[in-house]
């Protein structure tokens, strides 16, 4: 986990990259960073189809989709 000073950001293609190699990875990812961003506003989920967030955990901080 990163400082308090320190703010951790998942975005673009790493937040991509985690949510597609599957919910484990993504929720281990937050289990590790619990107050982190996550920014999926430029991800065109579109091309991936049927997209899903079904059991997916996400940090307490922001959390952006659009």
């Amino acid at each position: 986990m990163a400082d308090a000073e320190e703010r951790v950001v998942l975005a673009g293609r790493d937040a991509i990259r985690l949510w597609r190699q599957s919910r484990v990875a993504l929720n281990t990812w937050v289990e590790e960073n619990p107050v982190a961003d996550i920014d999926f506003s430029e991800a065109g989920f579109s091309k991936y189809g049927g997209m899903s967030f079904d059991g997916f955990h996400f940090p307490t901080a922001k959390k952006d989709f659009l």
